[in-house]
């Protein structure tokens, strides 16, 4: 994944939270995405998921903890959270924790 600058036409991410995480962030943006694949080998009421992100050739990093609900993984980042990621690469990884 990436972040960006500016703004992207999106989908309403309140009423369709997307399977997977996204292949773009765009700082500032309303960021949500949910892990069901996860939530069938860990299950949510035992165990938590978080996403780290690193960027490239830094050492800025980026946690991202989802909310456990039954069937999947939530994950959740308002936009003012958003706007103060660093705009770049990221190298992405999940970190499951019991």
């Amino acid at each position: 994944m990436s972040t960006h600058g500016g703004s992207m036409l999106r989908k309403n991410y309140f009423d369709n939270v997307s399977e997977g995480e996204p292949e773009v962030i765009v700082v500032g943006d309303y960021l949500q995405w949910k892990r069901t694949d996860l939530a069938k080998e860990y299950d949510p009421s035992l165990y938590t998921a978080v996403y780290i992100g690193r960027i490239a050739g830094g050492s800025n990093e980026i946690n991202i903890t989802a909310t456990n609900e039954t069937t999947h993984f939530l994950f959740t980042a308002s936009s003012t959270v958003t706007e103060l990621y660093n705009v770049g690469d990221y190298h992405w990884q999940v970190e499951i924790i019991r």
